[in-house]
């Protein structure tokens, strides 16, 4: 039976002229929300946790690394995820559960660099979306940031992290390519939002 599932939420129509303005989070984003109370990500066992999230959606926030190469070709960072994780074996964008009581700004600025090495901060909305990984319990509701970072930065703080085993930067005819193939290395959402990225970028 095929999963049924609502993949675009919400897009940004105004992708193109928010990176112009570059457009940062709201204040209360940069500002967080509060201290974290003591305790609520910690001493929850896996069986717990994946208990909890049966029959639930889980929250989860992803930004697209944006780059132009040094002949200037737009390009977006991406990792080859492992088998093990939840979309193993796709290349994928950065981020991941949001944490209770977390700015989101400083959440998946973290999360990024934890990632894939590169220290970055969000800049625009992208849309909202919705997954499932046949790999993985539960489906998950996905807002997608993005960011512009310098390609002198990328080529030196590229790297991976025990969840993924290769990193690379992609243009637009490469993610075509891999959205052509529906490979083992293909999902759909990653490869949408870094094109929408890409092709709004300003000149």
């Amino acid at each position: 039976m095929a999963l049924v599932y609502e993949g675009v939420i919400l897009e940004n129509l105004f992708l193109a002229q928010e990176w112009r303005n570059r457009r940062v989070l709201r204040e209360e984003y940069r500002a967080g929300i509060g201290e974290q109370p003591a305790g609520v990500t910690q001493g929850v066992s896996s069986d717990t946790y994946n208990e909890y999230r049966r029959g639930r959606d889980s929250a989860c926030v992803d930004i697209v690394l944006v780059t132009r190469l040094e002949n200037g070709t737009p390009a977006v960072l991406m990792s080859l995820r492992n088998p093990g994780v939840c979309f193993g074996g796709k290349w994928w964008i950065y981020g991941g559960a949001l944490q209770a009581y977390m700015s989101i700004e400083e959440f998946i600025s973290a999360r990024a660099t934890k990632e894939c090495g590169v220290p970055v901060k969000p800049e625009v909305l992208i849309g909202v979306y919705r997954t499932i990984a046949e790999d993985h319990i539960g489906s998950t509701l996905q807002p997608c940031y993005a960011a512009r970072v310098p390609i002198e930065v990328i080529r030196a703080k590229m790297s991976t992290d025990e969840g993924h085993s290769n990193v690379r930067l992609f243009t637009i005819s490469d993610l075509i390519l891999l959205e052509g193939q529906h490979g083992s290395e293909y999902h759909w959402y990653p490869v949408r939002v870094a094109l929408l990225a890409l092709r709004n970028m300003p000149k």
